[in-house]
């Protein structure tokens, strides 16, 4: 008889097998390389899973993904706002917006794609499998509960006391505080990537080579600072909502960008408890309160915003 695997050492192995996914180094492994902590952290976690839940048939994860697959409900409830829409509004919140199932939804992005606009992409995620299971959080504790991910701590990543702590995502879950940013998880668990569809704009605008995709976690209250991004950019919301305010690129000495490594992010904020910070009222933007099953197409080069109004899960494309 061979001794039972124990808990502890088996965590211990998924942790170092999911530090080499989610370390840079691990991307200039040969794909045979890459192969081995992938194949090791999956059975790794299947393990635990059983374990912690005896009494299931099965821990799989396409197991578990079809028994969370169920129709979605078509109605969204309103997501209590972060603040009242003032902003100039065009193509996006009340304005303009291209609806994902139109036979003339791809010739109309196309369009804004190449004015570089942002625009409301309504109904772009609901025919996800991430639309169906993703807004039960049980789904995502079960299948990678266990998986360890670098979560940002201390407030947005400018702050002086901000800091990157690995744990496993279902503490990350339990504690509710921290934000899951910008991380590619698709990488880590590419079986994720059933749940999720690129949009099919990343194809056929600019080289049509999508350059990352990554997944954003997080309770309400989470922030990305003004920043902007050197691809264009589909945000898709999966759960919860998120407010986000828009820039355009011509406004970046307003926004007073950073030095080095902060090039990319304003010093400027929303806040008006900091009023010496405070970006100037006169600013023009464009807002919206992205919600369930909806994306933004964001230009590159534009400065956002983003703070999440409720518990939220988003995922975005970059392409270029």
């Amino acid at each position: 008889l061979q001794p039972e695997p124990e808990e502890g050492n088996l965590e211990a192995s998924l942790k170092l097998a999911d530090l080499a996914l989610v370390s840079k180094r691990s991307t200039d492994w040969s794909t045979t390389m890459q192969e081995m902590p992938l194949k090791l952290a999956s059975k790794l976690h299947r393990a635990l899973c059983e374990m912690d839940n005896p009494l299931s048939q099965d821990c799989d994860l396409r197991s578990v993904s079809e028994e969370f697959s169920r129709p979605a409900k078509a109605a969204r409830g309103q997501p209590p706002d972060f603040r009242q829409l003032e902003g100039t509004v065009v193509a996006i919140g009340t304005g303009e917006s291209i609806h994902a199932e139109s036979a003339s939804a791809t010739e109309k992005l196309i369009k804004f794609v190449e004015l570089e606009e942002p625009v409301i992409l309504k109904g772009a995620a609901v025919g996800w499998g991430a639309w169906t299971k993703w807004r039960d959080l049980s789904y995502l504790r079960k299948v990678i509960g266990f998986r360890t991910v670098p979560v940002e701590t201390g407030g947005r990543y400018t702050a002086s006391g901000a800091s990157t702590r690995l744990m496993r995502f279902r503490d990350f879950l339990e504690g509710n505080e921290g934000y899951l940013a910008q991380h590619p998880l698709f990488d880590q668990v590419p079986d994720l990537r059933e749940d999720i569809e690129e949009p099919a704009i990343t194809k056929q605008t600019r080289s049509g080579q999508i350059t990352k995709i990554n997944a954003w976690v997080g309770p309400a209250g989470t922030v990305s600072p003004i920043h902007k991004d050197p691809f264009d950019n589909i945000l898709c919301q999966v759960k919860g909502a998120k407010y986000i305010r828009l820039f355009e690129p011509q406004f970046a000495e307003q926004l007073k960008p950073g030095q080095d490594s902060l090039a990319n992010t304003s010093t400027m904020d929303l806040d008006p408890t900091n009023p010496e910070f405070l970006v100037p009222l006169d600013l023009p933007f464009k807002e919206v309160i992205l919600t369930e099953g909806d994306a933004l197409y964001i230009p590159r080069g534009h400065w956002h915003y983003v703070r999440s109004t409720s518990f939220s899960i988003s995922v975005n494309f970059w392409w270029k």
